[in-house]
């Protein structure tokens, strides 16, 4: 038992010593210049609280009563606003908002999706993983040499778990909700009767998935196929095949140029 109160202390001792010279940097950097965007489409990308069962009004028309369904969508939803660090209007956590439609009537939902991510920084009450909108500037360098790696393994969060779950919905051919993000396994999600948005956890495939796949797999309806690419850069690209529910298949490709490569086509 001390010696798990020892090794306790000495995490938090080097936490508390990162957070000190990450402020410090911080300092050089100027955080307002950098969430303009928020003032964009009147307003329209500023972080929401999490909602439930909020009954949604018709400006026209009517609600079929026989339509029964629901409309899914996820965004960034920065999760301590405003923030104490440079933030990109990428940088937010993923937040899942839902419309259920329902015997003539909708409601609209939306939640936070519970990465280790989310759940770490909630805890801490702040901001500590590495974000795009600190990437800028000597300090922005500095910290991308330093602090990144350091604040992942700090933080126990794995490396291919540090995703946000913020990019995109998908819904695999064997009936799972994902959110993903490139940087990250897929997260997967469900809904209750109502609509609301509940986490599960990020999916490694029944154990087969160990790294990050990109936001945007190919869903094939008819074989129940899934084609995915990902990239750790600027090291690898790679290609991989999911069938029912597994990873059978994975290549590592090598590209003539090394890049950010977002999406794929499958011909």
């Amino acid at each position: 038992a001390s010696l798990t109160f020892v090794t306790a202390m000495m995490l938090q001792a080097r936490r508390s010593l990162t957070s000190c010279f990450d402020g410090m940097l911080d300092l050089l950097q100027d955080v307002s210049s950098s969430i303009g965007w928020a003032e964009k489409m009147n307003g329209a990308m500023v972080p929401v609280s999490p909602a439930e069962n909020v009954k949604m009004t018709l400006k026209s028309g009517k609600v079929p009563e026989d339509l029964t369904g629901v409309y899914m969508r996820v965004g960034p939803n920065a999760q301590f606003w405003p923030p104490k660090k440079r933030t990109h209007a990428f940088d937010g956590d993923g937040m899942v908002h839902s419309v259920r439609i329902s015997g003539g009537e909708a409601s609209y939902h939306c939640r936070f999706m519970e990465t280790p991510r989310y759940m770490f920084e909630k805890e801490m009450g702040s901001e500590w993983f590495i974000r795009v909108g600190e990437m800028s500037g000597l300090a922005g360098l500095l910290k991308m040499m330093t602090m990144a790696k350091k604040k992942q393994k700090l933080s126990g969060v794995g490396e291919h778990e540090t995703g946000t779950a913020n990019t995109a919905v998908g819904y695999t051919p064997d009936g799972k909700l994902w959110a993903l993000n490139e940087s990250s396994a897929p997260f997967q999600f469900k809904l209750d009767e109502a609509g609301v948005p509940e986490s599960l956890g990020f999916d490694t495939l029944q154990g087969t998935l160990k790294e990050s796949i990109s936001a945007h797999p190919k869903f094939d309806q008819k074989n129940g196929d899934i084609l995915f690419h990902g990239r750790k850069m600027p090291e690898k690209f790679y290609a991989g095949k999911i069938v029912n529910g597994k990873l059978v298949e994975r290549v590592d490709i090598d590209m003539p140029v090394a890049g950010f490569y977002h999406d794929m086509f499958i011909t």
